[in-house]
């Protein structure tokens, strides 16, 4: 992936999950343009379920085809999970910890 759309504060989730892409954060509207990835980070858990669904919806229609969509909401059963494993995955601390996780 070249370029990562953010919604909320997931730059540097988005990263660790895409090195080297840049990182585009949406503000207020989704581009015109189809989307190659998109990484949501702690924003749906904030509004209402429509809300949410609309949000979900607006990217499904952006997203190129084979393009990706990584959504993030606090969950410590998943992220205590992930710690368990060989491999976690790489935005496990930052569920946990939050924007001020500083990285290995």
């Amino acid at each position: 992936m070249s370029r990562v759309h953010v919604i909320g504060e997931g730059e540097e989730v988005a990263a660790r999950l895409y090195p080297g892409a840049e990182i585009v954060r949406l503000e207020d509207a989704f581009p015109k343009e189809p989307m190659q990835a998109v990484v949501v980070f702690s924003v749906l858990q904030r509004g209402t379920y429509a809300a949410a669904m609309g949000m979900l919806q607006g990217i499904a229609d952006r997203l190129e085809e084979g393009g990706e969509a990584h959504v993030f909401v606090p969950s410590l059963d998943w992220a205590a999970r992930q710690m368990m494993k060989a491999q976690p995955s790489p935005a496990t601390e930052f569920v946990i910890y939050g924007p001020q996780y500083s990285g290995p």
